[in-house]
């Protein structure tokens, strides 16, 4: 029972998971422009998803022959109630344990929310975004030395799994549906400056800490403001050590007591912390 496939993507694990499975067939690919997956494609017909094109790329769906449209990473919101012809599944790879964790940026919500576990979710698309049945899950844990990008490494790998097991369940089932609903009781996070901005002078350094580990990432950063000044911080660890302490703890939350090879040490509301990765601030976008 072979299934002709369109993939709606920004990444490659889907990509290229879907190109080892025997009963799909992948006939076309709508890329996001400036995507991982955009940058490696090749052999491969594929239309380009822009910023300003959603209705586009839409229309173009609506008008193709398929019996599975796959989207992981897809930026937009599908009226699958008005697309989807009958002989069709909508099928989505979403990078989180749903029903936790729903919208456009799981990753971080994870980190920010000091969440125990993370994984992947295959689910079919309903019209509310990441609300229709599950079909498969991989879940696994959130330990202290995962930071963003490696939580990204990981929760990209499980999708491409969580997918091939999930479709070969559908195969061996003849594409009924045998998912298990969702509960209504869930969570969804989106980046906001808000949660990308630190005050050393007022947040307590767990705070901090965890945003920064949250949004740790070169396209992300958090900002702050450092005796006057405009800083985007990827990387930072608490300090113990008491003579650091004695020596610089006098000086007020928010004030650089020290910089050394590349980093620097700012004084916090409670303690010291080390900054060992940072930038001049440039124009904030949490859009990546």
């Amino acid at each position: 029972m072979t299934k002709t496939v369109v993939l709606a993507s920004n990444r490659t694990g889907v990509f290229d998971a879907i190109k080892k499975i025997p009963f799909l067939n992948l006939t076309h690919v709508f890329v996001v422009e400036g995507s991982r997956l955009h940058q490696e494609i090749k052999d491969t017909e594929f239309s380009l998803i822009k910023t300003q094109s959603h209705a586009q790329f839409l229309d173009a769906l609506d008008l193709m022959k398929f019996d599975l449209l796959i989207s992981n990473g897809c930026p937009v919101i599908v009226p699958v109630s008005k697309l989807k012809k009958t002989h069709q599944m909508f099928l989505n790879v979403h990078p989180s344990l749903l029903p936790e964790f729903r919208g456009y940026h799981p990753a971080n919500g994870v980190l920010l929310n000091n969440a125990k576990e993370a994984g992947a979710t295959l689910h079919e698309m309903v019209d509310r975004v990441d609300r229709g049945k599950i079909l498969a899950q991989e879940r696994f844990p959130v330990t202290p030395d995962l930071d963003l990008g490696l939580l990204y490494h990981l929760l990209f790998s499980a999708e491409a799994r969580v997918f091939t097991h999930g479709i070969h369940k559908l195969h061996a089932q003849e594409f009924r549906d045998e998912g298990e609903p969702q509960s209504a009781i869930g969570s969804h996070y989106k980046r906001s400056q808000a949660d990308m901005t630190v005050a050393f002078e007022t947040m307590k350094d767990e705070e901090i800490l965890r945003r920064i580990r949250a949004f740790g990432t070169l396209s992300q950063g958090v900002r702050c403001t450092l005796e006057g000044c405009e800083y985007t911080l990827y990387e930072a660890q608490p300090l113990h050590h008491p003579l650091l302490f004695e020596l610089h703890g006098a000086q007020p939350a928010g004030k650089i007591v020290l910089t050394y090879d590349g980093g620097m040490v700012v004084r916090s509301r409670e303690s010291l912390l080390r900054i060992s990765r940072y930038e001049p601030a440039p124009p904030f976008n949490h859009k990546g």
